[in-house]
């Protein structure tokens, strides 16, 4: 099972509780409320428990998947949403495309992160932070940043987008950080020996 299958499995009635929906009978209010005369007083958005899939009756014209009530609510790219659902419902981090293309590695390189497609499945601002950690890394595969470092290093604005991709890194189990408040942050490269696989988009 690959991690958008998984993701489009979790339960819908779930997936609206974690994202604050109010449920009512398998209904809930649409959060697009411009779009209502009176503010969704009457829930619109029909969660169907048997298909897994949601639906507004005067926003969609069709029901989606719970990745796509993911996106939609939270304003994320299909990649986020992933790891939204992943952080919320503990999804297996590592799932294959194929069991066929399984590449097996003891460390990590980053020709192997390469050939894996994990760097062509990354965000621009997580391959630029991944990029400036691993310049920096030493010969102990550790880091020594703090984050206004780390901001000005991979050319990033915000500092919750680094925050946002150590935490992704972490999830993947690429990293393992050590976070300070007062000193640098440190980010180590962990060894691996299960395969490393792509998420697919």
């Amino acid at each position: 099972m690959t991690t958008l299958e998984w993701a489009k499995s979790v339960p819908v009635l779930d997936v609206a509780r974690a994202l604050g929906m109010e449920i009512v009978e398998n209904n809930a209010r649409c959060w697009r409320l411009s779009n209502h005369k009176h503010g969704d007083r009457d829930p619109s958005v029909g969660l169907d428990t048997r298909r897994n899939k949601f639906r507004c009756y005067v926003c969609d014209q069709r029901s989606a998947s719970t990745v796509d009530l993911v996106m939609a609510m939270r304003a994320l790219t299909l990649s986020q949403a992933l790891q939204w659902m992943q952080e919320h419902f503990g999804a297996p981090i590592e799932v294959t495309r194929s069991r066929r293309a399984t590449p097996t590695v003891t460390h990590v390189t980053f020709e192997t992160i390469v050939q894996s497609g994990l760097w062509a499945s990354w965000s621009d601002s997580q391959r630029a932070i991944f990029g400036v950690l691993w310049t920096h890394r030493g010969s102990d595969a550790t880091v020594g940043l703090g984050y206004g470092e780390l901001l000005k290093l991979s050319g990033l604005g915000k500092r919750q987008t680094v925050a946002d991709g150590t935490r992704f890194f972490e999830a993947v189990r690429l990293l393992d950080v050590h976070r300070s408040y007062k000193r640098r942050n440190v980010y180590i490269f962990l060894q691996r020996k299960r395969p490393i696989n792509a998420p697919v988009r």
